[in-house]
């Protein structure tokens, strides 16, 4: 196993330093495109971070990407950076198209020809849209909303989540997908959500620390109470777990270009642990911040709910769950059998 390259501490440090000082209002959540945050990360080169340089980017890897979108997550910033950089424009990339300019976004669309749940739709100035043919392959349209019926939806957290209609008299051609880029789109959608989950409960853990250290009740800070420390340290566990399953479906994503063998089986367990620990944490983040937690004014709903609402896109937690249920199946009856089963499965993916 390679190590994982380094992110620059003076690339952490940027991020930190801007990233903080945008913080949004905790009681305007869902408040709408910022703007003014877009274009300073643009200039700063954040917005098109992994892009080739040919194309317009930054070149950067995706451990930086990692890096940048784990802050903008704990910070509870909700931009469409993700479908921009990491989705839309690398699919464009791949297909030989320069991105265009402006936001992108990206959006699946059915066999009833509805795209639905299509981040920041509303706000993008090129929606690509993908379609699958059944056989693996596909084919993606880009389009401007003018040219098809966008209805305002959103999830969770609040952030835009719109359903696309009238794809079918739009314009524009369509752009041959092969499988094997189909592949590695799905694989990169479902990954930086566990990424993104794990730079909010980060944020989430570290908040409910700082508030038991600093709450006192009775007399002394609710840290010295025993129940309390098991809380904390259950939700620091459980985000450590995510963590961990996260980098190292990362580092071997980034080692097979999202393609390696194994890489379904490393990225559900991603997945599966950021999903069952956002509801650990979340509740606990929330019982133990009382009732300051709850208020619209106070920050921690800015990583706990977009951290639930992360979990079931691209994918949900059950069927997340399903992939390793099946793989931990198949390594007890196949070729592993009798020799480590499943731990030989985890080792070998």
């Amino acid at each position: 196993m390679t190590a994982t390259p380094a992110v620059a501490s003076e690339f952490v440090a940027l991020l930190t330093d801007v990233l903080g000082t945008h913080r949004p209002d905790p009681s305007r959540s869902g408040g709408g495109f910022d703007r003014p945050l877009w274009d300073l990360l643009d200039d700063l080169g954040l917005v098109r971070l992994s892009g080739s340089e040919a194309g317009g980017g930054s070149g950067a890897g995706w451990h930086d990407a990692v890096a940048l979108h784990e802050q903008v997550a704990a910070h509870g910033i909700q931009l469409p950076l993700v479908e921009h950089d990491l989705l839309a424009g690398w699919v464009l990339e791949r297909l030989g198209r320069p991105a265009p300019h402006g936001v992108l976004t990206l959006g699946q669309v059915d066999n009833d020809g509805i795209a639905r749940g299509v981040p920041w739709a509303g706000v993008a100035d090129q929606i690509v849209l993908i379609r699958e043919d059944g056989s693996g392959n596909g084919t993606a349209q880009v389009l401007a909303p003018s040219e098809v019926t966008v209805s305002s939806g959103r999830n969770l957290a609040g952030e835009p989540r719109d359903v696309i209609t009238d794809i079918g008299t739009a314009g524009g051609s369509a752009l041959d997908i092969p499988v094997e880029v189909l592949r590695s789109l799905r694989h990169r959608a479902a990954l930086i959500r566990a990424v993104q989950v794990c730079g909010a409960l980060d944020a989430a853990v570290e908040s409910t620390a700082r508030h038991v250290s600093e709450r006192i009740q009775f007399g002394r800070p609710l840290a010295k109470f025993q129940a309390v420390q098991h809380a904390v340290a259950d939700a620091a566990a459980e985000t450590a777990l995510a963590r961990a399953a996260t980098q190292a479906a990362v580092d071997e994503a980034v080692a097979g270009d999202f393609l390696g063998h194994g890489l379904t089986v490393s990225i559900a367990a991603a997945r599966s642990c950021a999903g069952h620990a956002s509801s650990l944490v979340v509740r606990a983040a929330h019982q133990l911040h009382g009732a300051l937690g709850t208020t619209r004014e106070h920050s921690l709903h800015l990583v706990t709910v977009p951290a639930l609402a992360w979990i079931n896109e691209y994918g949900t937690v059950a069927e997340f769950d399903r992939v390793l249920t099946r793989a931990a199946l198949a390594a007890e009856s196949g070729p592993f059998q009798g020799h480590g089963g499943v731990w030989d499965l985890a080792v070998s993916s």
